[in-house]
């Protein structure tokens, strides 16, 4: 029963992993005036790592988010920042947008790097003396 079950659960993953992504965001409508989001926090650690299996990765900490898990919000960002155009402005102003998040770090750091995404750093000229 255990390996049926076991077979049954890898099908379900090989499909959802195979279910491609659309290639293109849908359209803000223009009469759009809010814009709300949810999300879980992004890939992350496990909470206890096994002292039998020797690792070099996971330096972030238990929990904290992996690389990919970083990636994953900034990518959130860039589609969300398509998403809303020039809804907001690029620069973060906190008069139009507010941004929430739980106390735990991988919640926090998802935020963070969501918020990367949605409002890019612009680089900055050569500053004169």
């Amino acid at each position: 029963m255990r390996n049926i079950l076991l077979f049954l659960l890898l099908v379900l993953f090989e499909r959802v992993c195979l279910t491609e992504l659309p290639e293109e965001s849908i359209q803000i409508d223009n009469n759009t005036v809010f814009v709300l989001f949810g999300t879980r926090h992004g890939n992350r650690h496990p909470e206890v790592f096994l002292a039998e299996n020797p690792r070099s990765w996971g330096f972030e900490g238990s929990t904290e988010l992996t690389s990919f898990g970083k990636r994953q919000g900034y990518g959130l960002g860039k589609e969300l920042r398509k998403f809303i155009g020039k809804l907001v402005s690029n620069n973060y102003n906190m008069s139009q947008v507010r941004y929430y998040s739980s106390s735990a770090n991988r919640c926090q750091m998802t935020l963070q790097t969501t918020v990367a995404g949605i409002h890019p750093p612009e680089k900055l000229g050569r500053l004169e003396h």
